[in-house]
């Protein structure tokens, strides 16, 4: 098959979970301290993503731990008011969330909710689609748990409510993209390298030509989808059509190779929607699997 044409979806972490962090009263309840002002804006949002994710939700709990030991010592001095114990009413589950624990939920007495408990349901290298609260504090740290254990993670983010929005800016998590209609987004599974694409180097964040990388596009729905799933490749005067049929699932995975360095536009088409992402490639060497995983190494541009 030609490196340019349609590919079918690829091998990677298997279909995705939802999490949907800590939707708890504590949370949500304007009258506490620690209400995520936008809250109620994502229920609508999560309900249909839950419905799109079946059986493969987990719903997690931030719960006060005991004894409070170190830091967590002078945490609740802070905030006596959550102190409380695990049956507390204000550490239930809103009302709207009881529908998508459909499985015991995760309790966690850190804000992080990736571990052993998460771990045992998603198995160790899972692609997590995050939602909930806050950003800047349970979605940020669980995001970068899973991924420093391996995880592919992307957050939705019209389905997560910071703290206040200044907050929920400053997290600046990579986002996936609005979940307001059946596609909700695209973006490159697959990290761009290493040599010159490095973190922390000249041309960070760059794809290397000729090697290949997994895109992961998101749709709510699969089922309700009337036109097929077209993602292409836009740029240097010409579109390279990259995968082009019905979503069967809520996330597909096809492999794009580029092959001529330069700035383009992954687009992903869906029932008039269209959502978009900017990458720059450069020139790369694929390495066989048996040297760093098979990564890309992005020569240096100037």
């Amino acid at each position: 098959m030609n490196e340019e044409t349609m590919m079918d979806e690829q091998d990677g972490p298997g279909e995705p979970w939802l999490v949907v962090i800590d939707p708890q009263r504590i949370f949500a309840d304007p009258s506490s301290q620690w209400c995520a002002p936008r809250f109620a804006e994502i229920v609508a949002v999560i309900d249909r993503l839950v419905a799109g994710f079946g059986d493969r939700v987990i719903v997690t709990r931030w719960v006060a731990g005991q004894p409070h030991e170190g830091s967590w010592r002078d945490y609740f001095t802070r905030w006596p008011f959550a102190d409380l114990a695990a049956n507390d009413p204000l550490l239930d589950l809103v009302d709207a969330a009881r529908p998508w624990a459909r499985r015991p939920t995760v309790d966690c007495s850190t804000f992080g909710k990736w571990g052993a408990s998460m771990q045992e349901l998603t198995g160790e290298h899972p692609h997590l689609v995050l939602t909930g609260v806050a950003t800047d504090c349970c979605v940020i740290s669980t995001a970068l748990a899973a991924a420093d254990a391996g995880a592919w993670v992307s957050v939705v983010s019209d389905a997560v409510a910071g703290s206040a929005d200044a907050e929920h800016e400053a997290a600046d998590i990579d986002v996936v993209a609005d979940a307001g209609a059946e596609l909700q987004g695209i973006a490159v599974d697959t990290l761009p390298g290493y040599g010159s694409s490095a973190n922390g180097s000249f041309n960070y964040g760059v794809y290397g030509a000729g090697c290949s990388y997994t895109l992961s596009v998101l749709v709510s729905d699969p089922r309700s989808a009337k036109s097929n799933l077209k993602v292409t490749l836009v740029g240097a005067g010409r579109t390279v059509t990259i995968y082009d049929q019905k979503p069967t699932s809520v996330e597909i995975r096809p492999k794009w190779r580029p092959s001529t360095p330069g700035r383009y536009l992954l687009k992903a088409t869906l029932d008039g929607v269209e959502k978009s992402r900017a990458v720059t490639v450069g020139t790369g060497v694929q390495l066989p699997d048996f040297i760093r995983n098979g990564s890309c190494f992005v020569l240096p541009t100037y």
